[in-house]
């Protein structure tokens, strides 16, 4: 598959029938560290997740980071709200429905926790930061590509650093 193909094929995955091979993972993240990035910093480090019960645990986490986030700002559900006469019930069951969802994600799957790290390796400019938060996004998108490549599924999903 080309690249442009890749590309147009790229999806997110929100359930998972099996996980992935050990030759699998190794060319996922080969493929991660092939991104470019600033000063070749290469501002990320990789931990892979296989247990069932930690993969639980951050999918119970992942739910619960979502359940605390504001739905003001989504357009779509704001517009599904209008006129509802018990918006809040309305609010507590779509959140709900979407933290379930993200918690489900996490099954029959292996975890790659793509993790930033701060500041830049020669200790220069603050801006650096921002480079290196690109250079971390094009880590997990070169991921994606391939996953899809390979006929993978697979799906990002951000735990913040406030929630922790």
């Amino acid at each position: 598959m080309d690249v442009y193909e890749a590309i147009g094929k790229r999806r997110t995955v929100r359930a998972f029938k099996q996980g992935v091979s050990e030759e699998q993972l190794r060319k996922l993240l080969l493929a991660g560290v092939k991104a470019p990035s600033g000063s070749n910093a290469q501002p990320w480090e990789f931990i892979v997740i296989d247990d069932p019960k930690l993969i639980e645990q951050i999918a119970e986490h992942k739910c619960q980071q979502t359940l605390k986030m504001s739905l003001s700002g989504d357009q779509k559900i704001m517009e599904q709200i209008a006129g509802h006469k018990d918006q809040q019930t309305l609010d507590l069951t779509l959140s709900t429905q979407r933290a379930t969802n993200q918690k489900n994600a996490y099954r029959n799957c292996t975890v790659i926790a793509v993790c930033h790290k701060k500041g830049h390796r020669d200790q220069r400019k603050a801006w650096m930061n921002t480079e290196n938060i690109a250079s971390t996004w094009m880590c997990i998108e070169n991921m994606a590509l391939a996953a899809t490549a390979d006929g993978l599924g697979m799906v990002t999903s951000i735990l913040r650093e406030e929630d922790k």
